[in-house]
């Protein structure tokens, strides 16, 4: 069958274009029939198309020997790293190791999500996701498979990092051979061909094989695992990273439930939420069968696409925004007290992950540095970019900036800093929509941010600015229209949100 293009790709300027382009893939290639061992892979290869063109990572075809030694070297550092902070966190936080052996539900926490409460560190919506549970007689256990293994934790957990370490020491080594695997791809060769053509990263067909067989790896001990605490919901956030392929794929095998709890943006401009066409009537067995969202048009972009029964959205709300208004500690304003100016508008600048560089953040700095007497700014570190504090802080520095705050912004919690600040600025950051709960507007700086957030842009709530002139008239255009804030409530969304949780457990 003959497959081209009209038109070549530019991704790093263009994400909507990419996005289209992959979903032009998925319309025109037998995708639904791919498949590695019995592993339905389209969901894995098209998110990794995607991340790895948006934030232009090397396609590993180009990489030669002295690269892959140094590539090795940085994986045996980070494992040995691990190992570190485990037996730390073992030998100082034993009382809060995990010593039940069994349970209907088992959460898995990458560590991104993990917040500090009134001296103790908990998992912000696995927190509160488990008491409501405890409340209803239903047990939990979370795994921690981050590599950060922070404490003391608020509620016990198993860290599962050296464990999973040793499976890729292990894939490494001895990869599945393809002899050794069932593989059925149709047209793949024409569709590597395809993308290579459009000037985008892609692995060969081999190294799909080699990257598919490290997650079915995964999801052998996964299976292990479930069967042994006998578990029948499994809970996770970020579906489309490998391990939650492959807790997909192990809760398809075992027959249990997997639930994603939505933990940012979605929408239709999401690769991993919006816009899917070919899903096969059982669904994809590399996709969870639940998606806990937390809004009424959340759940409506799921389920424009997800008309399979295999696959159920549903509205549970933000399960952090209410926990923490339920039990907002006095010590957050006394830590804000200290470093506050009074009338002075506080600027609230969101970070993301890999969307942080000094060129993704020129306008901002560029309007900080400009505004810094006018406005109290405080840029926040994405949690998972906590160990880049001095890295960022050196950034800010270099712009010219000397009045502003990292550290206290980066250390409370992002429902008290909404309920302070008036304005709200980020590349492409989720915290958009927290932002828009307490009626806190939006500054968006990119064209990434731009698609992912038309809603929130038609109501009002946010805006874009591409440029320190422009992001200075926005900020004084919105502070000008300053509405007076309330706390959100999203009780009743929660309670329903578990109620349905312990109706698959019934």
């Amino acid at each position: 069958m003959n497959y081209s293009s009209e038109s070549k790709v530019v991704s790093n300027q263009e994400p909507q274009k990419l996005f289209d382009f992959i979903l032009q893939i998925e319309k025109t290639f037998p995708v639904e029939q791919w498949t590695i061992r019995d592993l339905q892979i389209w969901p894995i290869i098209r998110t990794k198309l995607y991340r790895d063109n948006l934030y232009e990572v090397l396609d590993t075809q180009h990489i030669n020997n002295q690269q892959n030694l140094i590539i090795l070297k940085n994986r045996l550092s980070r494992i040995l790293a691990t190992a570190f902070r485990y037996f730390k966190a073992t030998l100082l936080d034993s009382k809060h190791k995990e010593s039940r052996h069994t349970a209907p539900v088992l959460y898995f926490s990458s560590g991104n999500s993990m917040v500090k409460e009134n001296g103790y560190y908990m998992d912000k919506f696995y927190q509160p996701i488990h008491e409501a549970l405890s409340s209803h007689g239903k047990a939990s256990i979370c795994f921690n498979y981050g590599e950060y293994m922070v404490f003391p934790r608020k509620s016990p957990s198993i860290f599962l990092s050296p464990k999973l370490h040793l499976l890729t020491i292990r894939n490494f080594f001895s990869p599945r051979k393809n002899s050794e695997q069932q593989i059925n791809l149709p047209d793949f060769d024409q569709f590597i061909s395809l993308v290579k053509d459009n000037c985008l990263n892609t692995l060969s067909q081999s190294q799909w094989v080699k990257y598919i067989s490290k997650i079915s790896l995964l999801s052998d001990y996964l299976i292990r695992l479930i069967k042994r605490f006998e578990a029948n919901v499994i809970m996770t956030i970020c579906y489309y990273s490998d391990l939650g392929f492959a807790l997909s794929y192990a809760a398809h095998k075992i027959g249990t439930y997997l639930i994603d709890v939505q933990h940012g943006v979605q929408g239709p401009y999401h690769i991993a939420y919006g816009r899917w066409s070919k899903i096969p009537p059982e669904g994809y067995n590399t996709m969870p069968s639940h998606f806990w969202v937390w809004s009424e048009n959340d759940f409506l972009n799921i389920a424009s696409w997800a008309r399979s029964k295999a696959m159920t959205p549903f509205v549970g709300g933000h399960p952090y925004i209410q926990y923490f208004i339920n039990h907002q500690s006095p010590d957050y304003n006394v830590q804000w007290n200290k470093f506050v100016i009074k009338n002075k508008p506080a600027v609230l600048v969101s970070l993301s992950k890999d969307l942080s560089s000094s060129d993704h953040l020129k306008p901002i700095l560029d309007c900080c540095h400009k505004t810094q007497d006018e406005y109290l700014w405080l840029f926040r570190l994405h949690p998972g970019m906590l160990n880049q504090h001095d890295e960022m802080m050196q950034l800010i520095h270099h712009s010219g900036i000397s009045l502003f705050n990292l550290t206290d912004a980066s250390q409370l919690p992002l429902p008290f800093l909404l309920s302070k600040c008036q304005v709200h600025v980020t590349f492409s950051s989720s915290v958009v929509i927290e932002a828009s709960l307490y009626q806190v507007p939006s500054i968006i700086t990119s064209a990434y941010g731009q698609i992912l957030y038309p809603d929130f842009i038609e109501r009002g709530i946010a805006d874009i600015a591409f440029t320190a002139t422009e992001i200075e008239y926005k900020l004084k255009e919105f502070l000008t229209h300053h509405k007076t804030k309330h706390l959100p409530n999203l009780e009743q969304k929660f309670h329903s949100g578990i109620k349905h949780v312990t109706e698959l457990l019934a």
